[in-house]
């Protein structure tokens, strides 16, 4: 029996059972992160769960345009957040709170 799917931890959106042929993954509906290609459900949705829990939230990819890392700001006086990279600038439009923010970042959708 299949594990419920835990939320992808790229970008917090669910995850889906992917199969083609006789392989399985998952994968995130939202920014199509996936697990490995495994022999049955069960051991996909393991995996996809393992992954989920094994990274802290908050989590930050490196910047999609340069590889360089990646700053939360919340300039002062303002209410909204937005990441950006330190080495190239490329930023997210500001959100609401510290977790859209990096969601968005981690979209790729900047």
């Amino acid at each position: 029996m299949m594990a419920e799917l835990m939320p992808c931890t790229l970008c917090g959106e669910p995850g889906r059972i992917y199969q083609t042929g006789q392989r399985i993954a998952v994968e995130c509906q939202e920014c199509f992160s996936r697990t490995p290609f495994l022999p049955t459900d069960t051991e996909v949705s393991i995996r996809w769960n393992k992954r989920t829990t094994g990274l802290k939230r908050g989590f930050l990819l490196p910047c999609p345009q340069c590889g360089g890392d990646p700053i939360e700001r919340q300039p002062d006086g303002c209410l909204h957040w937005y990441v950006e990279c330190s080495v190239c600038g490329f930023r997210t439009l500001a959100r609401q709170t510290r977790d859209e923010s990096i969601r968005k970042w981690n979209k790729r959708n900047g």
